[in-house]
C-alpha cells in the first residue's frame, strides 16, 4: 500500500530582520527586509566601487593563510607579495574550477572566509543604522546554482557554520534558495511583470560562472496570493559570463605571449583588474551591430581594439550553449510557456539579449519574443537583471511558503522483494506463497520529476517477506 499525505508546514522562528547573501562567481551582494518582505533595501555602495552597485566582487586577498581584504577592496589593494583568489566560489562543486588555493586552504574554508567578512561588513552596517544585528534577531538566505548537488548544498552550510552565519548545520536561521528560483518570485512578486494565476514561465538566470534555468506555474493561495509551482525540474550547466573574460585573456596572450601575462598579473596585480574592469564595461555595450572596433583602455597609446567580428567570436561559444540549453528545457519540459524572463549579470548584456530573441523565434525580426509551439511569447528582462535573485532571496527568507512544490532531481526509493516477472535479475523461492520472488527490484517512494508539495510527506508500507523465519532457496537465472 502507498499514499503521501500533507503534514502542517513548519513555521520557523520569526527574525527582526531577514538578510540574503546571492553568493555569486563574479559578485556577491547582500539585501535585507525588516517588515516581512513587504520592503527589500538593497546595498549599492561597497568600499572601493568604481559606481554603485549592488554586488561587489567575489575575491578574497590572503596574506598567506589570513584573509584581509574581500570584495572590490581585495582587488584594489592586491599586490605581489599577497594571494589574490577570485572565481573560488566554482570549486565547492568542481574541485578543479577554481583558483590555486593557499597552501591548507579548499574551496570551502575560502568561501567560509569570504563569507565571515562578508557577515561582519553587514553586521557592521546594521548597526550603523540602527537596525537589529544580533545572532537571534537574524535570519540568513543563501542562495545557490540550480546544478549544485545536496553535497554542494552541504558544503554551503559548512561554510555558513564556520563564517558564524549560523551555530551548526541544523539551525533554522539559515535558509538555502535555487538562484532561479529566487529570481522567479521576483517575477511574481513584480507588478510590472504582469504574471496572473496559471501562468507559466520560463527564468534563464545568467550569471558569471553557472547558467541556470527553471519553469514555474503560477498558483493562487487563500486571499488570491500568488506562489510557485515547478513546472519541470531546473537544468543548468557551469558556463557563465566569465568565460568571455578568459577568451579575452587568452587573445591578450597570443598577442603578448604567455610568460609576459604572467608575469603582469603577478607584477601589477592592480593594473591587470583594471584592464578587466574596463573589458567589463566593453562588454555591457557590445551589441553585435557595431560600427566601429570597441577599445578597451590600457593607457593612451596601448589602448587594445576589438572589432565586432572578434568580439562575436568571444561570446558565441557562451551565447550559442545557453541558447541550446535553454531549446532543449522548453523541448523537454512539455509544457506550455506564457513568458521567458532574462535575468543574471548577463542579462545586462544587449547582445546577448538580441541573440537570446532571435535564435528563439521563428522570425529573426522579431527582438521582443519567441515562437513556442506556434504561440508568440514575450522575452522579458526586468528592470535590474542583475539584482533579482538578490531581491527574491530576499522573499524566500521571509516567507518560504511562496514555493508551493518542487520536483525532485532524481528518484527515491529501496530494495523490496516483489513476484517474479521474466527478465528480472534473480529469483528466490517463496514457501508460504508457493511462487518465486525477485528480491531485488527497486520500489520508487518518489519518481524523478514528480512533483512534491512543500512539507509533503511520502509513505509507502511493506511487510516481511515471510510471516516467520525460513530457510528459502536462492535461484540465479
Amino acid at each position: 500500500m502507498a499514499g503521501s499525505r500533507p503534514r502542517d508546514g513548519v513555521q520557523l522562528a520569526k527574525r527582526e530582520v531577514v538578510i540574503a547573501i546571492d553568493f555569486g562567481t563574479h559578485g556577491t551582494g547582500f539585501a535585507y527586509s525588516t517588515d516581512g518582505g513587504d520592503t527589500v533595501n538593497m546595498h549599492e555602495h561597497y568600499p572601493h566601487q568604481a559606481v554603485p552597485y549592488p554586488k561587489t566582487r567575489t575575491a578574497i586577498l590572503y596574506n598567506g593563510r589570513s584573509p584581509v581584504e574581500i570584495g572590490d577592496a581585495a582587488l584594489h589593494f592586491a599586490d605581489d607579495q599577497r594571494t589574490l583568489l577570485k572565481e573560488f566560489k566554482l570549486g565547492i562543486q568542481d574541485p578543479s574550477a577554481c583558483d590555486a588555493c593557499p597552501a591548507g586552504l579548499n574551496a570551502v574554508q575560502v568561501a567560509a572566509d569570504f563569507l565571515g567578512m562578508f557577515r561582519r561588513y553587514i553586521i557592521q552596517y546594521l548597526r550603523e543604522h540602527g537596525l537589529p544585528n544580533g545572532q537571534e534577531q537574524v535570519a540568513w538566505c543563501l542562495t545557490v546554482p540550480a546544478i549544485w548537488s545536496e553535497a554542494s548544498k552541504v558544503k554551503m552550510r559548512q561554510a555558513a557554520v564556520r563564517a558564524g552565519l549560523i551555530n551548526n548545520l541544523e539551525d533554522d536561521k539559515l535558509s538555502i534558495i535555487l538562484e532561479p528560483e529566487a529570481a522567479a518570485l521576483k517575477v511574481i512578486r513584480s507588478k510590472a511583470t504582469n504574471i496572473q494565476v496559471g501562468d507559466t514561465y520560463m527564468v534563464v538566470d545568467a550569471g558569471g560562472g553557472t547558467t541556470d534555468i527553471t519553469i514555474h506555474t503560477v498558483e493562487s493561495r487563500g486571499g488570491g496570493e500568488l506562489v510557485l509551482a515547478e513546472a519541470t525540474h531546473a537544468v543548468g550547466e557551469m558556463v557563465g559570463a566569465t568565460t568571455i573574460d578568459t577568451a579575452f585573456m587568452n587573445i591578450y596572450k597570443q598577442k603578448v605571449g604567455e610568460q609576459a601575462l604572467n608575469a603582469w598579473k603577478h607584477d601589477h596585480p592592480r593594473e591587470y583588474q583594471l584592464v578587466c574592469d574596463k573589458f567589463e564595461a566593453v562588454k555591457r555595450i557590445f551589441t553585435g551591430n557595431d560600427k566601429k572596433a570597441l577599445e578597451v583602455e590600457h593607457g593612451s597609446s596601448h589602448n587594445i581594439r576589438l572589432s565586432t567580428l572578434t568580439m562575436k567570436s568571444l561570446f558565441n561559444p557562451l551565447v550559442d550553449s545557453i541558447i541550446d540549453l535553454a531549446k532543449r528545457q522548453l523541448k523537454d519540459s512539455n509544457v506550455a510557456v506564457n513568458k521567458v524572463f532574462l535575468v543574471g549579470g548577463f542579462a545586462d548584456s544587449k547582445y546577448f539579449v538580441k541573440r537570446m530573441r532571435q535564435a528563439l523565434s521563428a522570425d529573426d525580426s522579431a527582438l521582443d519574443a519567441v515562437e513556442v509551439g506556434g504561440v508568440v511569447v514575450p522575452v522579458v528582462v526586468p528592470a535590474q537583471p542583475y539584482a533579482a535573485v538578490l531581491w527574491g532571496a530576499v522573499q524566500y527568507g521571509c516567507r518560504p511558503d511562496l514555493i508551493s512544490a518542487r520536483r525532485s532531481k532524481m528518484s527515491y526509493g529501496i530494495e523490496l522483494a516483489m513476484p517474479y516477472k521474466d527478465g528480472d535479475p534473480d529469483k528466490i523461492w517463496h514457501a508460504e506463497k508457493g511462487q518465486f520472488y525477485c528480491h531485488t527490484n527497486f520500489k520508487p517512494f518518489v519518481e524523478r520529476n514528480q512533483l512534491i508539495q512543500v512539507n509533503e510527506v511520502v509513505v509507502q508500507y511493506a511487510t516481511p517477506l515471510y510471516t516467520e523465519t525460513y530457510n528459502y532457496r536462492h535461484v540465479r537465472n
